[in-house]
């Protein structure tokens, strides 16, 4: 269990080394990013990116990260057509 918090750790602390490789790699802003992930503390990183963060919240979880809100919460994958992104 250790290393997996570790593991999970060293991704949170990259991110935002990490996050520019998509923005340069395709040549678009930040906002053109939409960022999907159930992860919450994934989402907080990109949102403070810039990217437009969509939390697949499964569990109902409480919100972590109030100060950095994602674009969207979703229950499932099924409302991603849905959405404005």
């Amino acid at each position: 269990m250790r290393r997996n918090r570790q593991h999970q750790i060293r991704i949170v602390l990259r991110f935002d080394r990490d996050d520019g490789v998509v923005t340069d790699r395709f040549g678009i802003a930040p906002d053109e990013v939409a960022f999907v992930s159930s992860n919450r503390w994934d989402i907080m990183g990109a949102a403070s990116f810039g990217f437009r963060a969509v939390w697949v919240n499964r569990a109902q979880a409480p919100q972590e990260y109030p100060h950095q809100l994602p674009a969207h919460t979703v229950s499932d994958l099924s409302a991603l057509p849905s959405l404005e992104l």
